[in-house]
């Protein structure tokens, strides 16, 4: 009989995870890698996910521990920075290693840093934070806020307060239906009765217009008096953003401008270049045929004037490229700051404008038209017009007076 002991069961271990939190950090992805490589934790409508060196970690998921890229930055030894700091380390940094100092580990983050190569690089400063807003007013001090009625409210108050009305207009329905498929007026008899109710119909819509103008009123004049209030704040702001949006706009004129034409000015070199170059290659290839030997120089001279070609296209493609490629810039925050082109136009000619960009003035051609019909009845009955590609029409519209 084995007398030894039986093995325990053993009870698995419950894992031993942190709670990470969501925050802007930086840190040294690998040993002996640069140590201020941009990662983000962020947690929003209920998920989890991280950004690491401004690019998504991978898929997110609502358990911090299967969203990738959480966990390898919560469990880094770190340090916090602030949302401003890590923009300038994800943008503006990069962009400027990347035009100045391609080889700085910054951009390797998988690379050993060869400290003993390193040159400076641009640090970041904190802009100027904005001065804080005045201290709330303590709650008994507060004013009341307005209280609009609810949807349901004022529904119930229209029907309290215009419950005659409603049921006048009601009547008027029932009795101008039992009408409404009558195909013919037979007699005037039948026509003074349902003038009469169309009179009294009608009597009851401008009473609704007239109350329903009253009734509104007060809710109209109340959004009148909020839009009033803000108006004349962001007025002020408006006022003072215009003319530094000027300046704005007229520096990145000038950079699109004097960029665009730099650009094609090296795309007309590059490509003159290439044609020399082409040129240089078909006469070494033409003496290769006359003489029947094949030299390597001559591939490299067809490969130089392709890639010359491949540069005066790119230069080329800036120079009719986008505006935002050519004034593409970082503010103090890091953020881009680029232009936008925006399209517009001014009348130059009218005559010459085609007519399908002309719209009609109805109410200058009803004027017109009122009153040649006063003055020449019978020409207007007729259908004679006296403007140019405008037909007149009529028609009798029976009233009550």
């Amino acid at each position: 009989m084995d007398q030894r002991t039986p093995p325990r069961e053993l009870k698995p271990r419950a894992p031993i995870v942190d709670q990470p939190e969501p925050g802007f950090f930086k840190l040294r992805l690998h040993t002996g890698g640069w140590h201020e490589i941009p990662c983000r934790i962020l947690f929003e409508d209920g998920l989890w996910s991280a950004e690491i060196d401004g690019e998504v970690a991978g898929l997110p998921h609502a358990d911090p521990i299967h969203a990738d890229g959480v966990l390898r930055i919560w469990h880094k030894k770190k340090t916090e920075i602030t949302e401003a700091e890590y923009r300038f380390l994800t943008t503006r940094l990069k962009a400027w290693a990347r035009e100045f100092y391609p080889d700085h580990p910054l951009l390797h983050p998988d690379e050993k840093v060869k400290t003993n190569t390193l040159r400076p690089i641009p640090q970041f400063t904190a802009p100027v934070a904005p001065e804080p807003l005045d201290p709330e007013p303590l709650p008994e001090n507060r004013p009341a806020p307005p209280k609009p009625m609810t949807t349901a409210e004022i529904k119930e108050w229209l029907d309290f307060e215009n419950e005659a009305l409603v049921k006048a207009i009601d009547l008027d329905v029932t009795v101008l239906e039992q009408d409404r498929g009558r195909e013919e007026i037979a007699e005037e008899a039948q026509l003074a009765r349902l003038a009469a109710n169309v009179d009294i119909a009608r009597g009851h819509y401008r009473q609704a217009t007239k109350t329903k103008r009253i009734q509104k009123d007060p809710f109209l004049q109340g959004g009148r008096d909020v839009d009033a209030w803000f108006g004349r704040h962001t007025d002020r702001l408006e006022k003072a953003v215009a003319p530094v949006q000027r300046l704005m706009n007229e520096y990145g004129e000038r950079q699109d401008r004097l960029r665009r034409a730099e650009a094609q000015r090296l795309a007309d070199a590059a490509r003159a270049e290439a044609a020399a170059r082409a040129q240089t290659a078909a006469d070494a290839l033409a003496r290769e045929r006359a003489t029947q030997q094949q030299t390597a120089a001559t591939t490299v001279l067809l490969d130089e004037a392709a890639e010359m070609a491949k540069e005066a296209d790119k230069a080329t493609a800036l120079a009719v490229g986008k505006s935002a490629d050519l004034t593409r810039s970082f503010d103090a925050y890091g953020s881009t700051v680029s232009g936008k082109e925006v399209w517009g136009f001014e009348v130059a000619d009218v005559s010459k404008v085609p007519l399908e960009f002309l719209q009609v003035n109805e109410t200058l051609i009803r004027k017109a038209i009122l009153v040649y019909a006063r003055d020449h009845a019978e020409e207007a009955r007729a259908g004679v017009s006296p403007i140019a590609g405008i037909r007149i029409t009529r028609s009798i519209d029976m009233r009550s007076r």
